[in-house]
């Protein structure tokens, strides 16, 4: 699949299997920051809730590497 501009030029096309690939493939990705989101809300803390307490130490009640990891994978794959 070809998507420049350059190649476009020369005369190629995108074709249905291209656009139903893309929404395959656009569809799995919203599904893992679903996923990803779904941590979040479990921990309780979400995309930006603190991760230290009142007096700058970080939570016990929660596990700050899975929710820096949900984060961090759902920044990756958050495309605006």
């Amino acid at each position: 699949m070809k998507m420049t501009g350059e190649n476009r030029a020369e005369g190629s096309e995108i074709t249905m299997d291209d656009v139903k690939n893309l929404i395959k493939k656009k569809d799995e990705i919203e599904e893992q920051i679903k996923a990803y989101h779904d941590v979040l809300e479990d921990q309780g803390v979400g995309v930006e809730g603190p991760l230290v307490d009142a007096e700058g130490y970080p939570r016990a009640d929660v596990n700050l590497y899975t929710i820096r990891d949900a984060r961090h994978n759902i920044s990756c794959k958050d495309v605006q």
